[in-house]
């Protein structure tokens, strides 16, 4: 019988894309030492978290919400689905924005139990918000911004609901609008769901303004997957409910769909105090692409 393998050479099954995770226990979960254990509706799930930079007080930090890897059935964007790979992401992340960086695994991939299948539902958008929670407190992040790509950004919207003192999100090339998705096109775009799926435009009316809060949309118009119809409906949306909103045309990469470093340096700039102007400027100029 082979050995078991070490937790930093764990290797996620690209099968458990479809299949899901299965739980573990609580003390299982605590003993990985990135397992944060979330109870919902009385059930537990471990939620895995990949990071660098955090202390025991973290002046401030950005979160990253990681995009879908399931579409309408297909497996894509699983290449990296191992502890080394994470741990190294993170690791360039915050060294590259000049602050502690957290990614949440979101459940049923890179380690954290779930179904991956049931993506964008309430159960998944509760597991993380428990997880943002958890790290909140242990870490004692005083600030924080949250950058959501993809189907990302729709647990982001969600977040930006339960957590009012959040400085900044960038959801960039993100699900926000499900009419916008559903109608903007013939073709397959963000859309790709149930009925419970989340529509983060249809919740706007639950988030507080803020003075203190700046939200940036990021999307690339020739994007087939999240199309800029549905950004600029969350856009214009939240621009009529008073929120600090802006709409930014950006380059994506791999079908002009990722934006996911563009949307983490924006919310790194923003916590640093850089102007929205600035930050525009930045991103017209190409100092960042993807």
């Amino acid at each position: 019988m082979s050995k078991k393998q070490p937790i930093y050479d764990e290797i996620f099954a690209v099968t458990s894309v479809v299949e899901g995770v299965p739980t573990c226990t609580e003390a299982e979960c605590r003993a990985r030492g990135n397992g944060i254990w979330v109870e919902v509706d009385g059930s537990g799930d471990c939620i895995r978290y990949w990071s660098s930079g955090l202390t025991d007080e973290t002046p401030m930090a950005v979160f990253y919400i990681h995009g879908d890897r399931l579409w309408f059935g297909e497996v894509v964007s699983y290449d990296d689905n191992s502890v080394a790979r994470q741990n190294s992401y993170a690791k360039m992340a915050a060294s590259s924005l000049g602050m502690p960086f957290i990614k949440i695994a979101r459940p049923g991939l890179y380690g954290s139990s779930g179904q991956h299948s049931s993506a964008r539902q309430t159960r998944e958008l509760q597991l993380v918000a428990g997880a943002v929670r958890h790290l909140l407190e242990r870490y004692k992040i005083k600030r924080y911004g949250i950058a959501g790509q993809s189907g990302g950004g729709s647990v982001a919207s969600y977040l930006l609901t339960q957590f009012p003192d959040v400085e900044c999100v960038a959801f960039s090339a993100a699900c926000l609008s499900l009419d916008g998705l559903r109608n903007g096109s013939l073709t397959r775009s963000g859309y790709d769901g149930g009925p419970d799926i989340y529509d983060p435009v249809a919740h706007l009316h639950e988030v507080a303004t803020n003075h203190r809060r700046r939200l940036f949309i990021i999307g690339d118009e020739k994007d087939k997957a999240a199309l800029f119809l549905n950004l600029e409906h969350y856009y214009q949306t939240a621009k009529a409910l008073g929120h600090d909103v802006t709409l930014i045309r950006a380059e994506g990469l791999g079908n002009n769909h990722v934006l996911d470093v563009t949307g983490q340096y924006i919310v790194a700039w923003a916590m640093q105090g850089m102007s929205t102007q600035e930050i525009e400027q930045k991103i017209a100029l190409k100092e960042v692409v993807g």
